[in-house]
């Protein structure tokens, strides 16, 4: 009973299908380190040993290759924790918020999205974009600032774009509330210019 139960544990690690790649221009390291750990959970994977063997054959050629460049270096020894610090440092730090901005930078205004869900959308890649002030002594954050310009320079809409350039150093809300009534103008005006005309017959006389 005990070598059939041994057996059966056996079989159902090494059927443990493949975990995606990590890709620093999707998600941020901590993210992925979560979600494999989830995956590692839910097939009974629980060996550390397991866990860093399994995890350098799925992290993908770009990111073993810059594995192997961190200290600690690769070897035998080196434990599963020690990756993931060594990971999760590098890509914290370094890599992570280049293509986040990047991926900010080419967001743009979808057909069916409005302005505050766009900016909701900006908002939420600022949080990876590291947006603050390169002055040491200050540190502030300049996400409202880079939503806000983003939002103007990218603007599809030539009338709200150059309304918004007429504004002197508006805030986020304003950009938005401003680019929102107009939209709301635009689609108004729309309607009642395509109404059809009202049929008017004139009672004829006795």
């Amino acid at each position: 009973m005990l070598i059939e139960s041994m057996t059966h544990l056996f079989s159902n690690a090494n059927l443990v299908p493949a975990f995606e790649h990590f890709d620093p221009a999707k998600e941020e390291f901590g993210t992925y380190h979560r979600r494999l750990e989830h995956h590692f959970s839910s097939r009974g994977i629980i060996n550390e040993i397991d866990k860093k063997s399994r995890m350098l054959s799925w992290l993908g050629s770009a990111t073993f290759s810059v594995l192997r460049k961190l200290p600690p270096k690769l070897h035998s020894e080196i434990t599963y924790d020690n990756l993931i610090k060594a990971l999760s440092d590098f890509y914290g730090k370094y890599i992570h918020y280049i293509h986040a901005r990047v991926e900010f930078k080419r967001c743009c205004l979808k057909p069916s999205q409005t302005y505050r869900e766009r900016g909701a959308e900006l908002r939420a890649i600022a949080k990876r974009c590291h947006f603050v002030c390169p002055n040491s002594s200050c540190q502030c954050s300049l996400v409202d600032e880079n939503i806000r310009d983003t939002i103007i320079i990218r603007s599809p809409h030539r009338d709200i774009q150059a309304a918004l350039l007429q504004k002197k150093d508006p805030t986020v809300r304003q950009v938005l509330s401003i680019a929102e009534a107009m939209v709301l103008t635009f689609r108004t005006m729309n309607v009642i210019e395509n109404e059809e005309p009202v049929v008017k017959v004139n009672k004829l006389d006795p």
